[in-house]
C-alpha cells in the first residue's frame, strides 16, 4: 500500500478534511503548487490524474518545461567536520564522494525496509545482507541504530 497516488511519473498527497467532508492532495516534490480535491474519496484519483494532465497542458501553453519530481540530483549540507570524515572514507574506499552518498542512501532504505517488513525476526546481532544494483554484497552485523556510528574515530 502506497501512501502516494502516482501518474506519469508525478506523486500526489492524500489528505481528508474531516470538517468539510472532502479529501484533497498536491503534487509533490515540485516547486509549483498543484492541488486537486474530491468530494468521495473513490473520486480522488481520478481529480489527480486530471491536475497533472491540466498541469502539463498549461506548462506546454506557457512555453514552460514542467517541472520534474525527484530529477536525481539534491545537494546536503552536513557541516565541515562530517564532509571531511566522509571524504577520507571515500578517500579509503577509492569511490567519489555521489557514490558514497549514493551508497548510504541505499543502505539506509534497506535497513528501513527490512526493520519495517520483518522486525519481528530483527534481533541485534542479527546479520543482514544487503544488495544493490550492481551486484555489491555488504554484510554487517550487531546493532543496525544508524546512530551509533557517529562514534567512530578516524585517529
Amino acid at each position: 500500500m502506497s501512501k502516494f497516488l502516482e501518474y506519469k511519473g508525478y506523486l500526489g498527497s492524500v489528505e481528508v478534511d474531516l470538517d468539510e467532508l472532502f479529501v484533497f492532495g498536491r503534487l509533490m516534490f515540485i516547486r509549483d503548487v498543484v492541488s486537486y480535491r474530491a468530494d468521495v474519496l473513490g473520486n480522488i484519483g481520478t481529480a489527480f490524474e486530471e491536475a497533472v494532465d491540466d498541469y502539463l497542458t498549461t506548462c506546454q501553453q506557457l512555453g514552460d518545461a514542467p517541472e520534474l519530481p525527484c530529477k536525481g540530483t539534491f545537494n546536503v549540507r552536513v557541516g565541515p567536520s562530517l564532509h571531511q570524515r566522509v571524504a577520507i572514507d571515500c578517500s579509503t574506499e577509492e569511490i567519489s564522494l555521489n557514490e558514497w552518498v549514493k551508497q548510504a542512501c541505499e543502505l539506509k532504505l534497506a535497513c528501513s525496509d527490512s526493520a519495517s517488513t520483518d522486525s519481528s525476526t530483527m534481533r541485534p546481532g542479527t546479520l543482514l545482507e544487503v544488495k544493490f544494483e550492481e551486484e555489491q554484497v555488504f554484510e554487517f552485523g550487531g546493532n543496525l541504530d544508524w546512530q551509533t556510528q557517529n562514534n567512530r574515530r578516524t585517529h
